[in-house]
């Protein structure tokens, strides 16, 4: 699920790619700040529904590891 701070990138633009300071569930609604360059950074509005999740390597190893544990206790 998309919120606040969340790493994304854009369905629609192979290009927009950051993380989210703005969020507006309700309005379907998104702020992404993006790099441009090392230094630059640009805002761009956007609907969520045309956003998805990126995961860092870190936070798959987290994910990864607590699904593990869950699995863990089942069996």
């Amino acid at each position: 699920m998309i919120k606040l701070g969340s790493n994304v990138k854009s369905k629609i633009h192979d290009d927009l790619t950051g993380h989210v300071v703005v969020y507006q569930p309700l309005n379907n609604y998104a702020v992404v700040m993006t790099d441009i360059m090392d230094y630059e950074m640009m805002t761009v509005e956007c609907f969520l529904s045309d956003l998805e999740l990126v995961f860092d390597a870190d936070e798959f190893i987290d994910l990864a590891s607590d699904a593990l544990k869950v699995l863990k206790e089942v069996i």
